[in-house]
């Protein structure tokens, strides 16, 4: 490691005790050219005030101290501050003197002189461990409410939470927009459990598969005949839904006549059933969520404007994993507990590992990095998971031609669908018509299709 190396944590702190004061400022020097902030103490009984009075990442203990041994001293620091990682140093090493110091939680054994490589290896190998446990600790504190489950603590993740926690609290509408696999559905279903419908159900329908009158039929129902294949009479989602919380996902794919029938029905809180002259007052509360770009849509008449107002009584957009990297570890951390076998110890990931994971762009997003973490633990035959356990694509910009078959089927069709209509594109050089016309859809439809896709309507001129 050099002081350039951003592998380990931030300007990390460690206390150094070792009655030599020389040696002591000499490893505390090597240390602080390595970016880490050092105090070096020389007595034991300095380091309990100390440890009182400021955190400490690491701290590196001498083993043989003329007060107390440095057992003691370990002892001390496990209980004033757990999540400090200790190092014990020694020119007496003993095989009873090691197996109790790990038996108290010492991270590594070092036999004096302790080589300058062989030292800051184990300090950056014993903080990276100590990192995993503050986000195996932070982990079971944040699953302790619904929107904490969203797991981060990064810049961009915080306001989005902030805006879900004060909508929770409140009856009106939310929007959430973001890309595919960035937890929009977890989202939805931690704001209505943390909302003062949390009692009531909690409905979740995609009806972007249906046609426009089965969209309806699921939305409000529909009564006995009132349509070819309608047998018997059907309760519709915000009946099924009353008193808690209907939740639309890909809201941007709704049919236009759709659109106008779910803005009544949010405005007036009253539904009517296909085939039924007869009017149902509904107590329900929208959640909705898209990848699509809506107030684009809007532009362009594809989505209501007064819909759109309506829905978005809180617009909230979360951001992909890319924008996030620093809220990797913690998740990667979730993960491998979920995945790892009952009766196994859960692996960790080693810091090249974690450093490739966080350089890698996570086109899937969070969801991804599940399946990523998921196959992981499966792959890795020790209890440390490396690189190549991670079976990262490694060059997924150069790959838009190769199958890959380590995504959803979700994923696979779409990235399917872009490289399709970007080729048709392409091919009648940008002509949106022939586009649709070879496609066999509507330019209406096809418009909707590019801008979830994210595939540009326009094509660069030669």
């Amino acid at each position: 490691m050099t002081a350039a190396d951003t592998s380990a944590p931030p300007r990390a702190s460690v206390l150094v005790l070792d009655d030599d004061a020389k040696l002591g400022e000499s490893l505390g020097k090597l240390l602080r050219l390595e970016g880490y902030h050092v105090d070096v103490l020389c007595r034991a009984d300095e380091v309990e005030p100390r440890v009182r009075r400021h955190l400490y990442d690491a701290a590196l203990i001498d083993l043989r101290m003329p007060e107390r041994s440095g057992i003691d001293v370990l002892q001390a620091l496990r209980d004033l501050d757990p999540a400090v990682a200790v190092l014990i140093m020694t020119a007496y090493g003993t095989i009873d003197a090691a197996a109790q110091a790990f038996q108290l939680g010492a991270k590594d054994f070092l036999s004096k002189p302790v080589r300058r490589e062989v030292l800051l290896a184990a300090v950056e190998r014993a903080l990276e461990v100590s990192q995993l446990a503050c986000h195996a600790r932070l982990l079971r504190e944040r699953l302790a409410t619904p929107l904490q489950a969203l797991l981060g603590d990064s810049p961009a993740l915080r306001r989005p939470l902030a805006l879900a926690r004060k909508a929770a609290s409140t009856d009106l509408p939310v929007c959430i927009l973001g890309d595919t696999g960035t937890g929009k559905s977890l989202l939805a279903r931690a704001i209505h459990a943390e909302s003062r419908r949390a009692a009531g159900p909690l409905v979740e329908e995609v009806l972007t598969t249906m046609s426009a009158d089965l969209q309806k039929s699921a939305l409000f129902g529909h009564t006995a005949g009132a349509f070819t294949g309608a047998s018997k009479a059907r309760r519709g989602l915000f009946q099924t839904a009353a008193g808690g919380s209907l939740f639309l996902d890909e809201v941007g794919d709704l049919a236009l006549d759709v659109q106008v029938a779910l803005l009544r029905a949010i405005e007036e809180k009253k539904i009517r059933p296909l085939g039924s002259t007869d009017e149902i007052a509904v107590d329900v509360r929208i959640l909705t969520a898209t990848n699509a770009n809506l107030p684009r849509l809007v532009q362009e008449g594809l989505f209501r404007q007064d819909l759109f107002e309506r829905l978005n009584g809180f617009l909230i957009e979360l951001p992909p994993l890319r924008e996030r990297t620093e809220d990797i570890p913690l998740l990667v951390a979730h993960y491998a507990r979920q995945a790892a076998p009952r009766g196994r110890s859960v692996p960790n990931f080693s810091p090249d590992a974690l450093k490739a994971l966080q350089e890698y762009p996570w086109p899937g997003n969070v969801r991804e990095l599940k399946h990523v973490v998921e196959r992981a633990v499966v792959v890795a035959e020790g209890d440390t998971i490396g690189v190549e356990d991670c079976l990262l694509r490694r060059s997924p910009q150069n790959s838009a031609t190769a199958e890959r078959y380590d995504q959803t089927l979700e994923e696979f069709e779409m990235e399917a669908k872009r490289r399709y209509l970007s080729h048709l594109l392409d091919s009648y050089d940008g002509d949106l018509q022939k586009v649709a016309d070879h496609a066999g859809l509507h330019i209406t439809n096809l418009r909707k299709w590019l801008h979830k896709l994210g595939v540009p309507a326009t094509r660069p001129r030669s």
